[in-house]
């Protein structure tokens, strides 16, 4: 209970005494014997009405300070809920950029060297490429994240020069193709991106409030 409600029931609890023995001195109570059984039941009647009323008042207020602890705790729960999804979909977004970007890099660096690659693992990379770019644009006009547009951006640069690096790797005269310049072209934008990805990841941290 809170010292305002306290203080009031205090208040009252000296006021019922006074209103008695004010209301004992009215000339028409005066006619009454003072040791008739009338002043014990006036006595009686009014306590028991001033009494009924901070009953009701303290078990009013009681309900409004339960109704309002309910309030505050789904309120709590709710924020505890929003901000868990908010944090499971940055970490789930970077974790899967990252992966994306280191398996890409070392696509195209086997390609590079030569060396014979899975085309499995270039439809499984293209796959995960799909569905990032798909979850970061179902949220591109959520505001409650910030820098999704440079990391959509981010990805499909990378995941274009990695194509680049793809439709090199088909050419039959493969010494005339300057793999020097397309591949610091590639590492470019795997640096920028994983920029992008440490960015979003650091903005978005910061709006998700203590609890």
């Amino acid at each position: 209970m809170k010292k305002k409600d306290i203080i009031i029931i205090i208040c009252i609890a000296m006021i019922i005494p006074l209103l008695i023995a004010i209301g004992i001195t009215i000339p028409i109570m005066e006619k009454i014997n003072n040791s008739s059984p009338w002043i014990g039941f006036w006595g009686s009647y009014i306590g028991s009405i001033f009494g009924g009323m901070v009953t009701l008042y303290v078990l009013n207020r009681t309900i409004d300070a339960n109704r309002e602890n309910v309030e505050n705790t789904l309120l709590l729960e709710k924020h505890k809920e929003s901000n868990h999804n908010r944090e499971f979909f940055c970490e789930s977004i970077c974790e899967s950029a990252l992966t994306l970007s280191t398996d890409m890099y070392e696509l195209a660096t086997m390609i590079v060297l030569g060396k014979n690659v899975d085309n499995n693992i270039v439809k499984k990379v293209t796959i995960s490429y799909s569905m990032l770019y798909y979850k970061l644009k179902c949220e591109l006009e959520n505001v409650e994240y910030k820098h999704i547009d440079q990391m959509i951006a981010a990805i499909n640069e990378m995941k274009t020069e990695f194509d680049n690096i793809l439709i090199a790797k088909s050419y039959n005269d493969k010494e005339s193709i300057a793999w020097d310049a397309i591949m610091l072209n590639f590492t470019n934008k795997y640096n920028e991106l994983n920029k992008a990805i440490e960015q979003f990841y650091i903005e978005n941290k910061k709006l998700i409030p203590p609890l």
